[in-house]
């Protein structure tokens, strides 16, 4: 493979390194789904010639913009890589850290600025002394464990025996298997493109047969026989037959058996009949929750027809535009809903009229026209253009549906499921008809019982063996009930169905506390796949997940190009199989939008559904929901999932219900902020107060909402869900509070700049910035109109540490004074004073440093010796070192809050012998690797020279293991290189009895310093930050992956 992509790369006129650059790419914007990115990289910078044999730290790090738009074939994305970065190595000298403090990019303390991926590659390996007089030199690998300083690197370096690798990665953001995958992933991908470079990115090849199999294939197997030439009314009356006198329907007090029930529904199928009703006959029907709504639904059915289920509470606008959209020709209605009926120019059937007249019907079952092709039910729902559309489901789907409920969901244990979902939602199926496949009764409970908790609570514990089936919303608000109830006695409650929208972990939690016996299913599907597509059954600390598919039925996660994503990758859902609707009615394109041709079918003619949700897979195949792509917003350049948000404030104990969203504030609502919507548990009626301090301990400044509003219910819709937008929509003025003017001129300006930036009437000086609506970006304007107020250089940092007037008001008092001015002459030696200044990249690092203390910027080597080792002329081979590169003798120290360093005219450098021949043999090994490792990260303090550490450890008489330690502040890879090859000369004249051979250095590192501060001035400056700024220009600089 190594040599394939040599060969590539050689073909096409680019580098190993731009190639493999290329497929990194790729295989982020697999898992992203971002087609502009950003990857830093490290490069040399010695570029000078009076600096390429000096020891120091020149690398710098470029950011380099990547464009896989259009998807592009490999080859056209490698020429655009080839692009990017020789013009980028045209501008290297600009110090990444210029970059970030003149382009000023949207910060977060939880994320490097720009790019949060760094890729690395080494094309030629640190060379090792040569063996000298039997002494021979192994260089080890070091394990040196650290914190990750970006999301995570993937540094590669070309060797003798191909390309080997490393993956460093925060912990807090991902864990060892997703990256193993990640490699597994890069690996397939680097082989896909050495096998054809002609193939669009989204084609190459991410996963090896064996995870894509397991992904399309095993993980939806879910084929499950079910009578297919069967249709409900079929079924139904054939149960008829086995259980006659078995209840079959209870409401109020009222009830019917089998055989009653089934002629009730014959003599209006007889009726619908004559009424010109049969197949693919829509009818509407709007009924009040009674005996005859099922018995006209159930006779429609017989009849051949396909039904369309209004709510007589419906608004009578809605109600028009669904009847004429539909176009139905006859409605079944009762005459006391005549009043909130609009106009309708079709036939209307008033059954309370009809009653008397059915009995002369047949009670006998009319003969069959249904086939399973045919259309059984039309739903409307929420259409994205505000106009509801009417979902096809045919008789097919149906019965598939019904045969995977009552084999799946209706257990033995299951004796009685009310039904309390309108007839308006597809969840009523199972409820209405289900029962009626199993011999079980329609439990009926009028609409006074359903929308009152207490009282539903109180009928479900009349009956043993209770499911239930609800959405999250109604299951909660029976739950708090079961919790306040002063009866302690557990409810029979024996199965939990949830559906309808997503559950949260806090509401499973109380569930089982409450109740461990319980069996709890959590199901998911959207109306065009008739209902439920998957279903996962849930056990106390399981991940909340909606499963596996549901019986005939396959669930797909593809990226944007119709792609499988792998493991642990969002992605959005899309369903195919039997549960399948036809299409929406009268709305072809639609139809064609979200009904799509099955990529990955083996035979003509399969659709998959587009659901707009997002989801990922777990290693078991069950899947995470991960909320809809309506909701996944752009804070501020930020992609911000709103669901995730929700998640981590379920995760309070003291919230009970909490949602997320976005509204807009500012002028012409140009800035968009979080809002999060609260119902405490009760008693916790302040939670808002410790909710800030909680959410930044689990996420990104940018991700915390503006503003916390409480509310004692969250407001639903008809069916039981969530009513966004019932939500109340917020003014952005000042919290409420005691208010303290501002006290000073200090305080009085800030109070004006944070008003007129933050969009408030007024400021007071015990309120938080953040508190107030600011957020990264607001903080960067702030800081700039606070630079240009007082006329001096703050950081950014200082309004996160000083974040209201009355702390940073002070600290700007104390902090004023002139700006620093710099100059030096051009790279020749300057004068050496007490104090000279840092390059750029160390300035960078020192801040680091002091941002995170106790973190470890070390560049470790370790190396074996095998041969008599004169230890000291290695000790003088090391001080020659030292003594001949300057930046090895110099400390770093602060004068007026700003770093500058300090070069000792004279230093030794010790070198400890740690002598193990006393130890058994077998416990050598272990002890010295556990003995370096400690060395290894044993902080340097800055402020003390030497910044280079040697240690010597001896195993036997001509066995000997050298660590050497340096502070990346002064010294990059290329210096290591430098270090090793000057070691070996030096030791080999001081062996022969010689003197230093290698010539005197005429530049040192705080030369190249001095000269970088005053060459990137002025014009040169400018012409470096016109590229750059071209070249970032409106490309993300935030990478979301999984």
């Amino acid at each position: 493979l190594h040599q394939a992509l040599q060969q590539r790369s050689q073909e096409e006129g680019s580098t190993l390194f731009m190639t493999l650059l290329a497929a990194f790419g790729v295989l982020l914007y697999r898992y992203s789904g971002q087609r502009g990115l950003v990857v830093g990289t490290p490069i040399a910078n010695r570029n000078q010639v009076e600096i390429e044999g000096l020891i120091g730290f020149f690398v710098n790090t470029l950011a380099l913009p990547l464009d896989l738009a259009g998807n592009p074939s490999f080859r056209q994305l490698l020429a655009r890589v080839r692009e990017e970065t020789l013009g980028a190595y045209a501008h290297q000298e600009l110090p990444f850290e210029k970059l970030v403090e003149v382009l000023q990019p949207e910060r977060d303390l939880s994320r490097t600025p720009l790019f949060q991926v760094m890729f690395s590659f080494e094309s030629a390996p640190i060379a090792l002394p040569p063996a000298s007089s039997g002494l021979t030199v192994e260089r080890l690998e070091v394990s040196n464990e650290i914190a990750a300083k970006f999301d995570f690197t993937l540094s590669l370096e070309e060797g003798e025996q191909g390309l080997s690798g490393a993956w460093a990665y925060s912990t807090d953001l991902f864990e060892a298997a997703t990256i193993e995958r990640m490699q597994s992933h890069f690996e397939r991908l680097l082989a896909s493109i050495a096998a054809d470079l002609d193939q669009p990115i989204s084609a190459l090849s991410l996963l090896a047969e064996e995870e894509r199999h397991t992904i399309l294939g095993v993980w939806n197997e879910s084929h499950q026989p079910y009578p297919l030439d069967e249709s409900f009314p079929a079924l139904f009356e054939a149960q008829v037959a086995r259980t006659p006198e078995a209840t079959a329907l209870r409401y109020e007090g009222e009830t019917l058996n089998y055989r009653d029930l089934n002629e009730r529904i014959n003599r209006l199928a007889h009726r619908l009949r004559e009424a010109g009703v049969g197949p693919e006959a829509l009818v509407a029907l709007c009924l009040e929750r009674s005996v005859e709504m099922v018995v006209g639904i159930l006779a429609l059915l017989k009849a051949g027809g396909a039904y369309l289920p209004l709510d007589p509470t419906t608004p009578t606008e809605r109600l028009a535009f669904m009847l004429a959209d539909s176009q139905a020709p006859l409605l079944l209605t009762q005459r006391s809903l005549a009043a909130q009926l609009p106009p309708y120019e079709g036939k209307v059937l008033h059954l309370d009229d009809e009653q008397e007249a059915l009995l002369h019907y047949p009670a006998e079952n009319p003969a069959s026209l249904v086939r399973p092709e045919h259309l059984a039910y039309v739903i409307y729902t929420s259409g994205s253009t505000g106009r509801p559309k009417g979902t096809l489901i045919n008789h097919r789907s149906l019965t598939n549906y019904l045969c995977w409920v009552t084999q799946t969901l209706l257990s033995e244990q299951v004796q009685h499921l009310p039904a309390t979902t309108r007839v308006t939602f597809d969840a009523s199926l199972k409820q209405l008809l289900a029962p009626l496949l199993t011999g079980r009764a329609v439990w009926l409970l009028g609409e006074e019982i359903v929308t009152q908790p207490d009282r539903l609570l109180d009928l479900l514990k009349s009956q043993p063996n209770t499911a239930i089936n609800c959405v999250p919303l109604l299951w909660q608000a029976i739950l708090e009930e079961f919790e306040h109830s002063s009866d302690m006695a557990t409810p029979p409650i024996s199965h939990l169905f949830l559906g309808g929208e997503a559950a949260s972990p806090e509401l499973l939690r109380r569930t089982f506390a409450r109740l461990p016996r319980i069996s709890v299913w959590n199901l998911y599907g959207p109306s065009e796949a008739t209902a439920n597509a998957s279903a996962a059954r849930l056990q106390p600390g399981d991940p909340l997940t909606i499963g596996h598919p549901i019986a005939n039925t396959q669930l797909y996660l593809l990226d944007a190009d119709l792609q499988p994503v792998p493991v642990g990758v969002p992605g959005e859902l899309y369903i195919g199989g039997e549960g399948l609707a036809r299409g929406y009615l009268n709305q072809p394109g639609l139809t064609a939008e979200r009904f799509v041709p099955h990529p990955f079918a083996t035979e003509a003619g399969l659709r998959l559904y587009r659901t707009g949700d997002l989801g990922r897979y777990l290693p078991d195949g069950s899947i995470e929901f991960m909320g809809r792509r309506d909701y996944q917003i752009k804070v501020r350049g930020f992609r911000v999932e709103l669901g995730e948000i929700e998640a981590v404030l379920h995760e309070h104990p003291a919230i009970a219900q909490a949602i997320v969203t976005a509204q807009e504030a500012g002028a012409a609502g140009a800035d968009k902020r979080l809002v999060a919507y609260i119902v405490p548990q009760a008693g916790q009626e302040e939670i808002n107060l410790a909710l800030p301090a909680f959410l930044r301990e689990k996420l990104p400044e940018y991700m915390i909402p503006a503003h916390i509003v409480l509310l004692e219910n969250l407001p639903l819709t008809a069916t039981g869900k969530l009513d966004r937008k019932a939500l109340p929509v917020l003014t952005w003025q000042p919290t409420a509070g005691r208010f303290t003017a501002p006290r000073t001129p200090t305080e009085e300006s800030l109070a004006e700049i944070w008003a007129e930036v933050l969009a408030l009437e007024r400021v007071g000086v015990e309120e938080s910035f953040f508190a107030l609506g600011g957020h990264s970006l607001l903080a960067t304007r702030c800081m700039s109109r606070i630079r240009q107020r007082f006329e001096m250089d703050l950081p950014l940092r200082i309004l996160f540490e000083y974040p209201t007037i009355a702390a940073l008001g002070p600290e700007i008092d104390r902090l004023r004074q002139a700006a620093q001015g710099l100059a030096a002459p051009p790279m020749i030696p300057i004068e050496r004073g007490a104090d000279l200044p840092l390059s750029f990249a160390q300035q960078r690092l020192w801040f680091l440093e002091q941002l995170e203390q106790g973190s470890v910027y070390h560049v470790p080597m370790l190396f074996r010796l095998n041969g008599h080792l004169d230890r000291r002329l290695l000790g003088r081979s090391f001080n020659e070192i030292i003594r001949r590169h300057e930046v090895l003798r110099s400390s770093l120290v602060t004068r007026q809050g700003q770093p500058v360093q300090r070069i000792e005219p004279a230093l030794t450098l010790p070198l400890p012998l740690l002598d193990l021949r006393a130890l058994p043999a077998s416990e050598r090994e272990a002890y010295a690797r556990a003995h370096a490792t400690e060395e290894i990260n044993r902080p340097f303090d800055l402020a003390r020279p030497p910044l280079l550490r040697a240690l010597l450890i001896q195993f036997g008489d001509e066995e000997h293991l050298v660590v050497l330690t340096m502070h990346h502040i002064v010294s990059d890879a290329w210096s290591t290189e430098i270090l090793l090859r000057e070691v070996a000369l030096l030791y080999e004249a001081y062996r022969a009895g010689q003197p230093s051979p290698l010539p005197e250095l005429p530049i040192q590192y705080a030369d190249f310093a001095a000269w970088q501060q005053q060459w990137l001035q002025g014009e040169t400056l400018e012409a470096q930050l016109a590229y750059w700024r071209e070249q970032l220009r409106g490309v993300p600089t935030t990478l979301e992956l999984p």
